[in-house]
């Protein structure tokens, strides 16, 4: 089976399949590099972690993978500069970020080279993402598990998300359906 490409920054797995990164526990070490060795992007779940754990996780996920691994942060927690600060200076590969809307963390990733993904709920929140330099964005409905604050489901979303962003690329050309 042929699977379409995708490419954040300069990274490329060989599937397109990004694990969420699940807080409390789930999304750790293991998790993450094992999505990574089946060839998809592995991602760390930073919140609920002090910056020590943080460090542990990139490293042990480091030491079981050559793969794509990233970290995944509300921006909503207490320690969110520092945690992505500590993730910076181990080189993860990209930050996922959501629950709040951080400017700063788009200059810190043109600073470090490394791409920063956007997690929204609507259409103007993925527009500034675009503008403040995301590498992408995740969008997520009322049906994920996290913290969005939305009860607009992703089907609403995302033909809005991609329209908008097909009008923006493409002014007087939409693919069918994009309105």
């Amino acid at each position: 089976m042929k699977f379409p490409s995708l490419k954040i920054g300069d990274m490329v797995p060989r599937y397109p399949i990004v694990q969420g990164g699940m807080a409390l526990g789930v999304s750790t070490a293991s998790l993450a590099s094992a999505v990574a060795n089946a060839g998809g992007i592995g991602v760390i779940a930073a919140t609920g972690l002090t910056v020590e754990q943080l460090v542990k996780e990139i490293r042990d996920a480091r030491s079981f993978t050559k793969g794509i691994i990233g970290i995944n942060i509300m921006f909503a927690v207490r320690q969110f500069a520092s945690l992505v600060q500590a993730a910076i200076e181990e080189k993860i590969d990209m930050i996922f970020t959501g629950a709040g809307f951080s400017r700063d963390i788009f200059k810190w990733g043109r600073q470090s080279g490394i791409p920063i993904i956007s997690i929204v709920s609507s259409s103007k929140l993925a527009g500034i993402a675009e503008k403040q330099g995301a590498a992408a964005v995740v969008a997520e409905g009322c049906e994920a598990g996290g913290h969005l604050g939305t009860n607009r489901s992703i089907e609403e979303i995302l033909p809005e998300i991609v329209g908008n962003r097909c009008r923006s690329q493409n002014p007087g050309y939409c693919r069918r359906g994009h309105r």
